[in-house]
């Protein structure tokens, strides 16, 4: 989820899946409150969001569809987020199939590769949020220039905090993303690391190892 003043990114294994999508935006709610209009494509995947946005703050114009190509500092986010993070991993993993250590189209391998690296994607992209949101950025005619955090938290609040009732009803509505794609797969995963006392990597290099390990065990 993003805005032109402050933003945060999550990882998942899939972005057209409308519960999940949900679930990013009332985790964004519980915490900064619901947006006095929220904007977003027109995709299938914010169906959800859109209705519980609307319901939350009792208007259907609470939510409106636009396409970010209008949206000049969303254009701009995205540009630098694909220089920063994403060029860096879209060449890295194409290399571990080069290296014929992962195999296209084999479900368990991607499960585990999810599981392995997820965690440094994350951190990457986490990485990129702490910039973005302390840099400084032009004023515009439609948007006030400074730093994100600062225009954020310290300008006038726009955001309804919802009754957690109103919360509680949406969040039957939503789904929290599983790591792998199946939670049978991360449960099963995570059963390993804690029988054969693994650890989570903290480098490319050792989630190699990892998934090496970890493989063998999926195709068992």
């Amino acid at each position: 989820m993003s805005s032109v003043i402050n933003f945060f990114i999550q990882v998942t294994p899939t972005n057209n899946d409308p519960k999940v999508v949900a679930s990013f935006y009332l985790n964004a709610v519980k915490t900064w409150g619901a947006p006095q209009v929220l904007r977003t494509d027109c995709g299938t995947e914010n169906t959800i969001t859109s209705a519980i946005q609307s319901e939350i703050r009792q208007s259907m114009a609470a939510h409106v569809y636009g396409t970010s190509q209008h949206n000049q500092r969303i254009e701009a986010l995205w540009s630098k987020l694909k220089q920063s993070v994403i060029q860096e991993w879209a060449s890295f993993f194409p290399q571990l199939t080069a290296s014929d250590i992962v195999h296209d189209g084999e479900v368990e391998e991607t499960a585990v590769l999810r599981f392995c690296f997820m965690g440094l994607v994350q951190q990457s992209l986490d990485n990129f949020m702490r910039y973005w949101n302390t840099h400084n950025i032009v004023q515009t005619s439609d948007s006030p220039g400074g730093v994100p955090d600062i225009l954020f938290y310290a300008g006038p609040s726009l955001h309804l905090i919802p009754s957690p009732v109103s919360i509680q009803q949406a969040e039957e509505y939503s789904e929290m993303p599983t790591i792998t794609g199946s939670a049978d797969f991360d449960e099963f995963l995570q059963l390993i690391m804690d029988q054969q006392l693994l650890t989570m990597p903290q480098t490319k290099d050792e989630a190699v190892l990892l998934f090496d390990k970890l493989c063998p065990y999926m195709k068992q």
